[in-house]
């Protein structure tokens, strides 16, 4: 009887110290960074066949790994038809609602580890009148390399930015500068 309890007691302790262990590998960590950049359009690339992706080259520090660049390629619907719905641009100014297609943003790091983010929904809101525009999206950590190969977890994008130059109609090639916060729940491991 005494063999049997002390066994017993051997396998509690050794399934409470597996678990104690799978639980602080999976322990998440809330995430945020900020960065700012620029965006041009690529007429040659797009998520939905539609020619409408931006190209981003951003900078900034987030509180997993610190210092980044990060290169980012994002896609909103601006087929009218899908567009009706209105709202306020940053500056407080009437704008048009442009639905995201797609995002996915690869941060690396100064230890040279990547991050990869992936958004699939969110809208833009550009400005009738003015070079203002901003929006959010929401989407999901995708992994990375080096210590952030596991990487994943829900994350929440917000941003605002200005046209610095938009070619008149039919012209293509617009430059935008951005400022961006990504908050979110990140499990690393």
């Amino acid at each position: 009887m005494v063999a049997k309890i002390g066994s017993i007691v051997i396998a509690t302790t050794v399934i409470v110290v597996m678990c104690g262990v799978s639980r602080a590998a999976a322990k998440s960590k809330h995430y945020k960074a900020t960065c700012a950049g620029s965006y041009t359009g690529d007429p040659n690339l797009s998520y939905d066949g539609e020619v409408n992706l931006a190209v981003g080259n951003l900078s900034g520090y987030d509180n997993i790994e610190g210092n980044f660049v990060a290169q980012d390629y994002a896609e909103d619907n601006l087929i009218a038809e899908d567009n009706l719905r209105t709202c306020t641009a940053p500056d407080g100014t009437a704008g048009t609602n442009y639905p995201l297609v797609g995002d996915i943003q690869i941060n690396t790091y100064t230890s040279a580890d990547q991050m990869y983010m992936s958004f699939s929904t969110g809208n833009d809101c550009l400005s009738n009148t003015t070079p203002s525009f901003g929006g959010a999206q929401d989407g999901t950590v995708t992994g990375g390399t080096g210590k952030l190969a596991k990487a994943s977890g829900p994350i929440h994008e917000t941003y605002v930015g200005v046209f610095v130059s938009l070619p008149a109609s039919p012209g293509f090639g617009y430059i935008v500068t951005v400022q961006v916060t990504i908050t979110g729940t990140v499990k690393t491991r």
